[in-house]
């Protein structure tokens, strides 16, 4: 590695394709809209991990450099004051449309932590983004069966909050603040 290049490796670091400033990694606007803010805890936890130990898997990119996964990873890299990061390219292309998009980004974070207003609104969007895509609102058994899970939220969750949404608004945006 060129010893002018300030970036999180370590011995530790999985294998990548090459490094990259910082400044060059694009942003999946899908992406940002479905995660918005960071969780607080989780970002603290990988600032540090990353400061102290390197950073474990690179981030993942598309041919155009555009980030198909570690949106956090980049940030709390520079965050910790590095201006490149290593990275593994995409062997697959980014999805053509919205609503396939947010289902693999989803999916690619199933397992992190979420919360009770990010998976909401992530099934909010995605089913906008499947209207987009097919013309009509998604039947119940798909958000049931495809967009919740890949939010990592239940149906019974969702449904109640939505409920809660329409004929108390009150309460349902307490709860989504909790």
């Amino acid at each position: 590695m060129n010893p002018k290049i300030n970036a999180p490796i370590s011995e530790q670091t999985q294998k990548y394709d090459g490094i990259i400033a910082l400044s060059e990694v694009k942003f999946d606007k899908d992406n940002i809209e479905l995660y918005g803010i960071d969780e607080t805890n989780y970002f603290k936890g990988l600032t540090k991990s990353i400061k102290e130990n390197g950073l474990y898997n690179p981030i993942v990119l598309y041919n155009d450099y555009e980030c198909k996964s570690g949106h956090t990873r980049h940030k709390a890299t520079r965050k910790n004051g590095y201006t490149h990061i290593p990275y593994i390219l995409s062997t697959i292309d980014k999805p053509e449309d919205r609503y396939a998009n947010m289902m693999a980004l989803m999916m690619g974070n199933m397992g992190r932590p979420s919360s009770i207003s990010r998976s909401f609104r992530q099934v909010e969007l995605t089913c906008h983004a499947f209207k987009e895509k097919t013309g009509s609102e998604p039947t119940d058994a798909v958000v049931q069966l495809t967009i919740c899970p890949a939010a990592q939220i239940s149906w019974n969750m969702y449904s109640n909050l939505k409920e809660l949404q329409l004929h108390r608004p009150d309460l349902f945006q307490r709860v989504i603040d909790s």
